[in-house]
């Protein structure tokens, strides 16, 4: 790994972790491959571009999703919205699957009702007596927690190769060691990201610093993280927000620390990030 940047950041909560799928564009926007886009805002006044996505597969279990109301909540940016659980099942999901977990983002305008509206334009689709049933998504409440002052130390590396370009960003705590793998492929976790217009979240992992195995756990993020130049460096501002589905609960958690090198490249490679 490249070289370490002490700030401040810490996990929320903990448990043990179990593994999610997920299937999204990020950087810069929220895009789930689907109905047309919604116009709406991102943290921090981003431009977000949000789209629901569609289903298909095999014997219906019943169409259309189901939402869980717990009422607008207020997210960190200040933003009020619906920030609900809800199942898309588009044309319908099968019996017995099991949907993938992804997140509704609170701070997104519109995000929660964007995905409702998309999912029940996907439902009602002529298509959909041909098209089957699918495993669906479900989409729970992502609520950004606020910055955490619990000292912490970052470090960032760059690798090509292998098919994808990947930038991977560790932090270590007192006792939580959670990363995230950016790659510059055109799918990943379903984020609210500004910066890195380039690059996806393809996967990230919470876990204790104690643990040997990383868990593919996390679902989402949201927030900013930018590359600059710095003398003849590469380095990362980062502050987000990211869920992790732990023990059937939404685990927040903060990535939040300026001046990380990025190892592997040079301040001439920036602007390229």
């Amino acid at each position: 790994m490249g070289g370490g940047a002490s700030s401040q950041g810490g996990a929320q909560r903990g448990g043990s972790e179990s593994g999610v799928g997920g299937s999204v564009i990020a950087g810069g926007s929220i895009s789930d491959g689907g109905a047309p886009a919604r116009g709406g805002s991102g943290p921090g006044g981003a431009a977000m571009t949000l789209a629901g996505a569609s289903n298909g597969g095999m014997a219906p279990l019943g169409g259309g999703g189901t939402a869980f109301a717990d009422g607008g909540e207020a997210g960190a940016s200040g933003a009020v919205g619906m920030c609900d659980e809800f199942l898309a099942c588009g044309c319908g999901c099968c019996a017995g699957s099991t949907p993938q977990v992804r997140c509704s983002y609170a701070d997104v305008p519109s995000d929660y009702e964007g995905l409702v509206a998309a999912d029940e334009a996907a439902r009602q689709s002529p298509s959909c007596s041909s098209a089957g049933c699918s495993t669906g998504a479900r989409y729970l409440c992502c609520k950004a927690p606020p910055p955490d002052s619990s000292p912490a130390t970052y470090s960032a590396s760059l690798t090509i190769g292998g098919g994808y370009d990947r930038i991977q960003i560790v932090k270590i705590g007192a006792e939580w060691c959670p990363r995230l793998t950016f790659t510059d492929g055109t799918s990943g976790l379903r984020t609210a990201l500004d910066g890195l217009p380039r690059w996806s979240l393809e996967a990230g992992s919470y876990l204790n610093c104690a643990m040997s195995s990383l868990p593919r756990n996390v679902i989402g993020a949201g927030g900013s993280i930018k590359a600059r130049a710095s003398g003849s460096s590469c380095v990362l501002d980062m502050h987000l927000a990211v869920y992790a589905w732990v023990n059937e609960e939404v685990v927040p958690f903060r990535f939040d620390a300026d001046d990380v090198p990025l190892s592997g490249t040079s301040s001439a490679q920036c602007p390229g990030l």
